[in-house]
């Protein structure tokens, strides 16, 4: 336990901080404040001299809207770190940064009274933790082999885990299967609003449902509805027995702060912009549409590959986005990358590689 303490990265024991642990001098109370070291951002020229007039419209809007932050190195640790048990002065458990009284437990029993668990004979205990990759205290409230996770600030509902049926039995119907998941929808604490949005099966036994938020959005005087992925809820239910096991809250609300005067940057100057920041001039397939994104740091500018790759955390909101797809068949994979373009501010909000 002691070593994995003293692996952690600056960032994360920042974070994590203050965190009184007698045993490892890494997650002690830090007296001063590191000075983050900034990479020289290189100006890069655009290819083609008709997207500039677009271009510098859309970073004059920008300069009061959301700009990427600086990255979080978290290092290779885990998604999820259970934090020390350690009591401050006020009895409270620190390291869960929150200075609001929430009753976990009572929010964990209230859960569990609304879907109809009896509680006869479990005795609730509290585990806090830190979630590396998405910056966030939570708080597991554990029953037994029952779990509900819960987000520290707030007291969110982010995930849980019931106790398993038998999965012997024919299965049943899709209507049945389909209204259990609704009506738990509808009963748990989730964000409200979100549509049913299909169904995987991920295995013979159980089904995934999933409920996302969808937006109508007026871009150029024409409304569009757009998808959130990273506001989703999915719920696993056993297809033999009909019940709901388990589900995943995923809350990464969309930020869309551009002014009614603000004009949005184009497919052509986006296509150009990630042409640019990947190098590429030809040889590939070229596509790009609007959509929500998760931003990330790749193809960013705080991407250094000399530095090799590092692991970042995300950050804490969704954006519009051109998605700049570019794609290329080779002898034995077809290689495929993504750019993430700001709808407004053109800045390069990351993307993902596939090969």
């Amino acid at each position: 336990m002691n070593k994995f303490w003293e692996n952690l990265s600056d960032d994360i024991l920042d974070t994590v901080s203050p965190i009184k642990y007698d045993n490892s001098k890494n997650i002690r109370i830090k007296a001063g404040v590191q000075k983050r070291r900034r990479k020289a951002v290189t100006v890069r020229v655009l290819l083609a001299a008709a997207a500039m007039a677009v271009i510098s419209i859309a970073c004059y809007a920008a300069i009061e809207s959301w700009r990427l932050p600086p990255p979080k190195d978290i290092g290779d640790v885990p998604p999820v770190i259970e934090l020390p048990e350690d009591k401050n002065e006020n009895g409270d458990t620190a390291g869960d940064g929150n200075d609001v009284d929430i009753d976990f437990v009572g929010i964990a029993e209230g859960i569990l009274d609304t879907i109809g668990v009896d509680r006869d004979g479990l005795t609730p205990k509290i585990t806090m933790e830190y979630a590396t990759q998405y910056s966030r205290h939570q708080a597991k409230v554990s029953f037994g082999d029952i779990n509900i996770t819960l987000d520290a600030q707030d007291g969110t509902l982010i995930s849980g885990e019931l106790l398993r049926e038998s999965s012997d039995g024919e299965p049943v119907s899709e209507d049945k299967s389909l209204a259990a998941a609704k009506e738990f929808y509808e009963k748990l604490p989730f964000a409200k609003g979100y549509v049913y949005n299909g169904v995987n099966p991920i295995s013979p036994e159980y089904k995934l449902y999933s409920f996302i938020r969808t937006y109508d959005i007026e871009i150029d005087g024409s409304v569009t509805n757009f998808v959130n992925p990273y506001e989703e809820v999915r719920i696993a239910v056993n297809t033999v027995s009909g019940k709901v096991e388990s589900w995943n809250s995923f809350y990464f609300p969309l930020l869309d702060d551009h002014k009614d005067n603000d004009v949005p940057v184009s497919k052509e100057a986006a296509v150009l912009l990630a042409s640019d920041r990947l190098g590429i001039t030809d040889g590939y397939e070229i596509s790009a549409e609007p959509e929500i994104v998760l931003p990330n740091y790749i193809y960013s500018d705080y991407q250094d590959e000399s530095d090799g790759y590092k692991n970042y955390a995300y950050p804490s909101v969704s954006r519009l986005a051109w998605t700049v797809v570019f794609s290329k068949d080779n002898e034995l994979f077809k290689d495929r990358k993504k750019v993430y373009v700001d709808l407004y501010t053109g800045q390069i909000l990351g993307g993902d590689q596939m090969k």
